[in-house]
């Protein structure tokens, strides 16, 4: 057991989650994908053995099937394009560092002087909830909670015992 004090906290980024849910999504694509041969097979088979019974009205309802099944297909698609957009652009290296000096937060480190605030604050669209340092400057630089494995908890912990308790990470967001 070290009896060496604890100078900081150092946060890497952990590219688990994000890959997961790249896997996921790519999963999805090929259920998908499944999906529309079945119902395309169904399709034809249908209009063979019924072609003598169908009218006009049965291409419209052809026509809507098969354009749900490739909505589903190309949205669906683009998901895992953007989940795969976001492993590949996923920096290696410290995500997020607090120490006595201050705190670091995507490769931009800010003086505790320099900071207005720490919180978590909702994501776009899909994106999940961000971890947000807001500085004196008016800048803001964000990180995906999804891009770090640690309670936010010991995050704030961290924050308000490094800063001498000027500062703890808002937690709000993650309330509603």
């Amino acid at each position: 057991m070290s009896s060496d004090p604890i100078e900081e906290l150092a946060v890497p980024y952990d590219p688990s989650e994000v890959v997961a849910r790249m896997q996921h999504r790519r999963g999805m694509v090929r259920m998908r994908i499944v999906s529309l041969i079945i119902t395309i097979a169904i399709m034809v088979g249908l209009y063979f053995f019924f072609s003598d019974r169908q009218g006009p009205g049965w291409f419209v309802v052809y026509g809507i099937a098969l354009a749900v099944a490739v909505t589903w297909v190309a949205g669906t698609f683009l998901a895992y394009r953007l989940a795969r957009k976001e492993v590949q652009s996923m920096p290696a290296g410290t995500a997020l560092r607090i120490n006595r000096h201050g705190v670091e937060i995507g490769g931009q480190p800010y003086g505790w002087s320099d900071v207005t605030s720490i919180a978590v604050v909702r994501g776009k669209l899909g994106r999940g909830p961000l971890i947000q340092v807001n500085a004196r400057s008016g800048e803001q630089v964000a990180l995906p909670l999804r891009h770090i494995r640690i309670p936010i908890a010991t995050v704030d912990s961290t924050a308000r015992a490094y800063s001498a308790g000027r500062h703890g990470v808002d937690l709000s967001a993650l309330d509603n």
